[in-house]
């Protein structure tokens, strides 16, 4: 009982800029718990909501993107070092193999920025089969002008020539990349943005071909967990 006159004492202290009487008997007092209850039940109803809509997503394997609208083909996946695979696009590589896309990935770099390339080459190898992937659909550039690092964007020009290359030979149906905010911020990863976007505005991209990007979300909600699933489902 004296905590939740506490509590209700300190919220209206904050919002109000006054809090109630000390000495006021607590029976009075109980309409002042009634900003605290409603608090409480907003963040209990959206909880309990938000993990009803991720247990009903995960039941109905609900994919909520384009995977599913389309008939399955090659989807090419484009990233700029190892790892990012699993960080950015893991939900999305297990719709397209789930409704029998065929996926091929495409990676800048090989993640040498602190000097541990050949380590994030076999974590990447390793991580793609994982998913369930043959290990030979995933593709290396390393150019020696398209270093990894945080803080550089690649020339386009450079850039542009060795991704068209593969996507000539790949032909894919759909090519998905970062945004243009990169996700992370990472000038790597809003160079990939800005060299597909390049190739779509010359079109210089297969007919049949269809660009997607990644959906950069500000970093509040980056931390929800499943408590974004109902932002994330509606927008989606």
């Amino acid at each position: 009982m004296w905590l939740l006159d506490w509590l209700s004492g300190f919220i209206y202290n904050r919002l109000f800029g006054w809090k109630l009487p000390d000495d006021e008997p607590t029976s009075q007092l109980s309409w002042g718990w009634f900003v605290p209850i409603i608090i409480l039940i907003y963040i209990t109803a959206y909880i309990l909501a938000s993990i009803s809509l991720y247990i009903f997503c995960l039941i109905t394997h609900l994919p909520g993107n384009f995977a599913s609208k389309r008939v399955p083909g090659t989807a090419m996946i484009i990233i700029a070092h190892p790892d990012d695979e699993v960080m950015f696009f893991g939900p999305i590589l297990h719709n397209l193999r789930r409704l029998g896309w065929r996926v091929k990935l495409l990676c800048v770099t090989t993640g040498n920025h602190y000097g541990h390339g050949d380590i994030r080459i076999k974590e990447l190898n390793k991580s793609w089969m994982l998913m369930g992937f043959n290990s030979k659909s995933a593709v290396i550039i390393d150019h020696k002008d398209l270093k990894d690092d945080p803080m550089i964007k690649w020339d386009i020009d450079i850039l542009s020539a060795n991704i068209k290359y593969h996507i000539d030979e790949i032909t894919p149906d759909v090519i998905i990349t970062f945004d243009r905010h990169g996700i992370s911020g990472h000038f790597n990863h809003i160079s990939l943005y800005e060299c597909i976007a390049t190739l779509q505005r010359n079109l210089e991209l297969p007919r049949h071909c269809t660009a997607y990007r990644l959906y950069t979300v500000s970093l509040s909600r980056k931390y929800r967990c499943f408590l974004d699933m109902i932002i994330s489902v509606t927008e989606s």
